[in-house]
């Protein structure tokens, strides 16, 4: 009967009840021996390992505590050294330790040295640590003189130049990366500053421009119809640019999905797909598209459709010939409408008419893949036929193992063992166990 079973992982441990051997090999040199803990888990030792030629167990290294019987004259390699005196160098406070009584060192610090001794909180001791052992060793305050400050009370490990007022704030200077420089705000509206230089700073196109470093107005301001006089400072009309009562315009459209609207402050007269009005009497023209567009269409830039874009028609087709397909739904639904059956995805391969399928099976309620050699228009797939797959899924779990071991997985069915394959991790295990099981 399929039921969940544990997975012994390599690197973790197993729990059985009984372990039995049918073949155990003669020891031999160099193996180790194996020794159980008070939970029961078997651990090694690398420095106690067994000398066959000996029949003699060794311990080869590290240390070892508690008694020995005997003289002691099988020991070796025991030795006993006594150090030197320990006494002060430069930079610490007098003192000598010869092993016997404790003494405790501190530096000794020059007055003017810009050195304390520091508590974590202020500047604390004397230059010798007034004898206290949990000073630590830091700028003193006072480090920081005229135009230098500590940005962070009782934090010596940042000195800073002091502006006055804040960095790219009221003081018009700031910390740059080499040093003090201007502040980055000093440019304000119309002024731009860079390296250094404080300039006027001119939008694109904004008929402004600098000529001898100086501003002025720019000499592509008079387009067709005007021109400069007397340098850049008067603009005149252009007298060859002139409509009267002989200029009209029309407008006309080639298709009938677009309807043209002409207004004037005079007539308006109908031409062939058009109006037509003087244009010195300010014709207007307004062009709608119709609610109902006739005739088949290609666009052959971007096309972009505010509200929802709905295709109707039985036998509809939608083909999608592009490189790339972007879709923002999270979701997307397939098989609408329907309450049963079958669903997914197709790749087609080479010969246009087969393809690989990524589906779902209803019957079994079980996801599955297949091979490329399936019938792209067969609409029915399962995941226990003839190059088909189920897909493997493993469920993260906080259960304990003996509700693991009594569930049923998410997918499949109870018929036709659609169930096996998946697994479960318990994700909270506190030992070093395997945590891995199978539906199997």
């Amino acid at each position: 009967m399929a039921q969940f079973r544990k997975i012994l992982l390599s690197g973790s441990n197993v729990h059985v009840s009984e372990v039995t051997a049918s073949n155990i090999p003669q020891a031999t040199d160099n193996n180790t021996i194996l020794f159980a803990d008070s939970s029961g888990a078997v651990r090694t030792l690398n420095n106690l390992t067994y000398n066959a030629s000996q029949t003699t167990i060794e311990f080869t290294g590290g240390t070892f505590s508690g008694s020995f019987s005997g003289d002691g004259s099988g020991l070796t390699g025991v030795t006993a050294t006594l150090g030197n005196s320990l006494a002060d160098g430069a930079g610490i406070v007098d003192f000598t330790y010869n092993g016997g009584t404790a003494r405790t060192a501190s530096l000794d610090l020059h007055p003017s040295g810009g050195l304390t001794f520091f508590d974590g909180n202020t500047d604390s001791g004397t230059s010798t640590g007034a004898g206290k052992d949990d000073f630590k060793l830091g700028l003193t305050s006072s480090l920081a003189g005229n135009g230098l400050e500590f940005p962070t009370a009782n934090d010596y490990s940042e000195i800073q130049i002091n502006l006055n007022g804040n960095s790219n704030s009221t003081s018009g200077l700031k910390l740059g990366s080499s040093g003090l420089a201007i502040s980055d705000n000093i440019d304000g509206d119309g002024l731009g500053l860079s390296s250094g230089v404080l300039s006027v700073d001119l939008a694109t196109n904004s008929g402004l421009a600098i000529s001898s470093n100086k501003l002025k107005l720019a000499n592509t301001l008079d387009g067709t119809g005007l021109n400069f006089a007397t340098g850049n400072t008067i603009l005149n009309i252009d007298s060859s640019v002139v409509v009267d009562n002989a200029n009209t315009i029309t407008f006309a459209t080639g298709s009938t999905n677009v309807v043209i609207t002409v207004t004037s402050d005079g007539s308006v007269s109908d031409v062939t797909a058009g109006k037509s009005a003087l244009l010195i009497d300010n014709p207007v023209l307004s062009m709608n598209l119709s609610d109902t567009l006739t005739g088949n269409f290609t666009f052959n830039d971007d096309v972009t459709i505010s509200g929802d874009l709905l295709v109707e028609g039985g036998g509809s087709e939608v083909n999608l010939e592009v490189q790339n397909l972007n879709i923002a739904d999270q979701f997307i639904l397939v098989n609408s409408g329907s309450t049963s059956g079958d669903g997914g995805l197709i790749v087609q391969n080479g010969s246009g008419t087969t393809g690989a399928f990524l589906f779902y099976d209803g019957s079994h309620n079980r996801w599955g893949v297949s091979n490329d050699s399936q019938t792209m228009t067969d609409t029915g797939h399962e995941v226990q036929e003839a190059g088909h797959a189920a897909v493997v899924t493993v469920q993260p779990t906080t259960d304990a193992e003996s509700t693991i071991l009594a569930s049923d997985p998410l997918f499949g069915t109870a018929a036709n063992n659609s169930r096996v394959g998946q697994m479960v991790i318990k994700v909270n295990q506190s030992t070093n166990e395997s945590s891995a099981f199978i539906y199997a």
